[in-house]
């Protein structure tokens, strides 16, 4: 896990560099998302547990930041683990902060520029310094200033002052470290009978970039199940109700092309509202919108095999002619494109069956 988990907003991508450039000077590891996520993406595990291991989260706070979910979600977790180190890039009105940051001291950053000789810069080291327990942050930034002359600013000499007192109180305080054991050679590990190498145990891959684990069920069986459960629904409420609407029109003394016209319609709409629920399923159980076209594309195909055989068997009894035949099928072919292509376009376009995202990342 990095030192720091940095949290920002895209739109703070520059002022973020700095304060990530000016820690990786002092020998923390920081982790830097360059990627981004979108308002509606779900939080990559990668990004999940780094937030959650990280030894301080520094949350760079902007109005443009501080207005952002994912900005927010990843500060309250910082804040709930209590390693939350917030810094100001820029002035922020109060009614600007969110209620669980009311209280929340930040240090002030609006004018850093990446220069050291800088009292913000030094509070906020002094800071990050008691979050992580490490003393010698202190150290290397007093040495940095040790060899140059006083700085001109009164409030960077004090602060300057105040961080060395605060070293000597840390070195004070926190116990000499034990002395070492000469290293044992390592003991050779058994392979496990059965193991399965993700990317990052792959030699020499960064963990940190190694891509999120995969979620939900695989995306065949997540397939199978939403074809065939919707077919049969579909199946089952047409048996029971098909007849009774047949009955109805033909009391309401509609005549034959009528009814046909009548029942065609009701199939249509009944297969566009399953095929989208169909697809609904699919995304909850696979836990990707892109799946929904996939799916309604395995409703309507198996839909449409069952629609072949149902016809065929009809023809087959009645001695249907086989222009009829085939302008059934064909017609049906054009009808199940259609219904597919536009349940698939609403069933990836709503909310609805979305998963819950784990907190997120720091972009919006």
């Amino acid at each position: 896990m990095a030192d720091v988990f940095l949290s920002y907003a895209r739109k703070d991508t520059d002022r973020a560099i700095l304060i990530r450039d000016a820690l990786q000077a002092l020998g923390l590891t920081v982790f830097f998302d360059t990627e981004g996520l979108d308002g509606g993406d779900v939080f990559p595990d990668v990004l999940d547990r780094e937030v959650k291991g990280a030894g301080a989260v520094v949350g760079v706070w902007s109005s443009h930041a501080l207005s952002r979910p994912w900005v927010k979600v990843e500060c309250d977790i910082g804040r709930a683990r209590g390693v939350l180190v917030p810094v100001q890039i820029e002035t922020i009105p109060d009614l600007d902060k969110p209620a669980a940051f009311w209280n929340v001291q930040f240090d002030d950053l609006s004018d850093f520029d990446g220069d050291t000789d800088h009292a913000g810069w030094l509070r906020f080291v002094r800071s990050l310094a008691r979050t992580l327990d490490r003393p010698e942050l202190l150290q290397r930034e007093s040495q940095t200033h040790a060899g140059a002359a006083p700085s001109e600013d009164a409030a960077v000499r004090e602060e300057l002052a105040a961080l060395r007192a605060e070293l000597a109180e840390m070195r004070a305080v926190k116990p000499a470290a034990p002395e070492q054991a000469a290293p044992q050679p390592p003991r050779p590990t058994p392979e496990p009978a059965y193991s399965v190498k993700g990317a990052s145990e792959v030699a020499g891959a960064d963990p940190a970039m190694s891509p999120p684990t995969p979620r939900g069920l695989p995306l065949p069986i997540a397939l199978l199940i939403s074809a065939v459960a919707t077919n049969f629904v579909l199946y089952i409420i047409n048996m029971l109700t098909t007849p009774m609407l047949i009955q109805s029109l033909m009391n309401e003394g509609q005549s034959s092309a009528q009814i046909g016209f009548t029942m065609t319609a009701i199939g249509v709409a009944k297969g566009l509202v399953f095929t989208v629920l169909g697809a609904l399923l699919a995304r909850r159980l696979h836990y990707r919108p892109g799946i929904a076209w996939l799916a309604a594309a395995a409703i309507g195909a198996i839909g449409y095999i069952l629609t072949i055989g149902t016809t065929v068997w009809h023809a087959s009894k009645f001695e249907t002619p086989p222009d009829w035949l085939m302008m059934t099928l064909v017609s049906s072919l054009i009808i199940t494109v259609i219904v597919s292509a536009l349940a698939g376009l609403i069933a990836t376009l709503l909310p609805f069956f979305k998963p819950k995202p784990d907190p997120t990342s720091a972009f919006d």
